[in-house]
């Protein structure tokens, strides 16, 4: 008889090889954590999955099916995009794309990911899962390995034939048959899945198909999902301005640092990561959470970090909350815009405090000593330089489909005088071609290609150097690649309001702003309706024929046929939809929100 420890009440049976494992629910798994990434309504739910997690679960991921979409299906933006017949027709033709290029692998057929698979997979998704970490238990906070343990807990309500089609499909493809050993726990069945060096194990309870990497941790998930009404412990520790979320998400996150400690698991004797975070606040960090929702309106995604943001918190990095950004001047109508508030000298006495804390005692001197030094170059403390820039740091790409390198950049400033004493020394080896116009000094220089933001060089052209300038004004330093773009800005600046078009005066962008508090320390806004898609997609179409050619070159190789996936595509389908994307953050003594619209 096997043993399993440690585990209350399991008993174990003899080995057996079986054809079932968990792989296919391991990528549904892989699958929304990258959701999650690319950002809580239900988490005072009472019925909801998170509310069955246990008080040990400190990050999870909950996906609440794409079946809670259907009361917004036709009035959604995104939403329509994806049903509209030019965009649904992509996802065939990138699977068939990814067939042909198998088969010049010459991969096996039953390999292959086929259109099948995405359709099972589509319906699965259609039900909620909730996908996490658990602290591992029996093991201290000071363990150095496996001090977590994933889980995975999916509604197969209406979907238990198609789940164990497609993991026995799964299994077909796999080059070795797992091993499977039966066990129980709490009169449960549960089996040990090993394939290769991964354990993991999977369970089959009432609606719930449970997965998790560690015994323990499918010993304590079990009685709280078979439980008719298990305590909310985990909704219980959520901090109010997580539960308050408004509703109706389709997928929501939440981290809880405080139950995990990070620091001592990753000790080294020469940092101590634990002096390090704390000197930080990191310690202080309570929670961090967030949803996605497609709203009637719009497409909307929420996140709140709530901790310590006092002066030497690294929360504190964001600067003041304001009504207007100074730089939003130098962006001219139907130019994309970014601006956040940061607070460079704030953050650079947290971290030079940070590393003295870490770092032994006879290496401690080594952080003055580097800051000694760059006093000494810059002819400025590094502190005092950092005060010289007052917080606003501003992205303005004039057409960003079509050239990325028309991009203008500005940090608002104080002191131009020793802001250009600064330049000038950071710039020295540079040669800096140095001109005087009014009140702007200008500061141009040539790098190598490809120092500088812009368009790489071609493969059959030589590189040639980059000319970056550099402008001081009164209140904003000014970089852009080329003077041409440089100047223009400076001009913007200068122009009266309302003399020429402008973003601040922008009617798309002045329709949405109020979707926003009034006081902001970061803004982006982007005008999708004129966003030229076309050409991001060419250009991504070229270099992935460019990345294939080069790979066919050095493997000696003859060069495949160039792909193109998109020929006859209506981009102007997507203009049709998607008018503009917005987004904010903010900054009160709780922590740190953001709030992001497409519509």
């Amino acid at each position: 008889m096997k043993k399993e420890s440690p585990s209350p009440r399991v008993n174990g049976n003899p080995a057996r090889r079986t054809s079932e494992t968990a792989s296919a629910l391991g990528h549904l798994a892989l699958l929304l954590l990258c959701l999650a990434l690319l950002a809580s309504s239900s988490f005072a739910q009472s019925d909801s999955l998170a509310s069955r997690l246990p008080a040990d679960a400190w990050l999870f991921i909950h996906w609440h099916g794409t079946a809670s979409l259907n009361g917004v299906r036709d009035s959604n933006s995104v939403l329509r995009l994806m049903h509209d017949p030019a965009v649904a027709a992509l996802p065939g033709k990138l699977i068939a794309y990814a067939q042909s290029q198998a088969k010049k692998d010459n991969n096996a057929a039953e390999h292959q990911f086929t259109q099948q698979d995405a359709d099972d997979i589509v319906s699965l998704l259609e039900n909620p899962a909730v996908f996490g970490l658990l602290n591992r238990p029996g093991s201290g906070m000071g363990a150095t390995t496996n001090s977590a343990s994933m889980f995975l807990v999916y509604d197969a309500t209406g979907k238990q034939d198609l789940l164990d089609e497609v993991r026995m499909r799964m299994v077909s493809a796999s080059a070795a048959a797992p091993e499977s050993i039966p066990l129980v726990i709490d009169r449960v069945p549960v089996t040990k899945v090993i394939s290769g060096n991964n354990t993991s194990y999977e369970a089959h309870t009432g609606k719930y198909y449970v997965r998790t990497d560690s015994l323990p941790a499918m010993a304590e998930l079990l009685p709280r999902l078979t439980a008719a009404n298990p305590p909310a412990v985990q909704t219980a520790a959520i901090p109010s301005a997580c539960r308050n979320m408004p509703g109706n998400a389709l997928l929501d996150f939440l981290a809880l640092p405080g139950k995990l400690s990070v620091s001592q698991s990753l000790s080294n004797p020469n940092f101590n990561l634990s002096a390090f975070l704390k000197s930080l606040h990191v310690d202080q960090l309570q929670a961090v959470c967030g949803n996605l929702k497609f709203e009637s309106s719009a497409t909307r995604m929420q996140t709140v970090i709530l901790g310590d943001t006092s002066a030497g918190s690294i929360l504190n990095l964001l600067g003041d909350n304001r009504q207007n950004f100074a730089t939003m001047a130098l962006a001219p109508s139907g130019a994309a815009y970014q601006c956040s508030v940061l607070d460079f000298a704030s953050l650079y006495s947290a971290l030079k405090t940070g590393f003295t804390a870490a770092l032994p005692p006879d290496r401690a001197g080594l952080v003055a000593g580097i800051d000694s030094l760059l006093a000494m170059s810059w002819g400025i403390a590094p502190s005092d330089a950092l005060q010289l820039f007052t917080g606003e740091m501003a992205v303005i790409r004039m057409n960003p489909a079509v050239d990325p390198s028309q991009t203008v950049y500005a940090l608002s400033i104080q002191q131009p005088d020793k802001v250009l004493s600064l330049l000038r020394k950071i710039f020295d080896k540079a040669n800096p071609q140095e001109k005087q116009e009014g009140d702007t000094t200008y500061l141009t220089m040539s790098f190598p290609a490809g120092m500088v933001p812009g368009a790489p060089p071609s493969a059959e052209t030589a590189p040639e150097p980059n000319s970056f300038t550099l402008a001081v004004t009164p209140a904003m330093l000014i970089a852009a690649k080329g003077q041409r773009l440089a100047r223009e800005a400076v001009s913007r600046s200068h122009a009266a309001a309302g003399s020429s078009p402008s973003f601040s005066g922008d009617a798309g962008f002045l329709k949405v702003r109020p979707s926003l508090p009034g006081k902001l320390d970061s803004l982006s806004y982007t005008d999708l309706a004129h966003f030229n898609w076309e050409k991001v997609a060419s250009d991504y179409q070229k270099q992935i024929n460019a990345q294939a050619q080069a790979a066919a070159k050095s493997s000696g190789k003859p060069a495949p046929p160039p792909v193109d996936l998109l020929s006859g595509f209506d981009w102007q389908a997507i203009s049709r939809y998607l008018h503009f994307a917005l987004s904010g953050g903010w900054k009160d003594s709780t922590g740190i929100y953001f709030d992001s619209f497409i519509q």
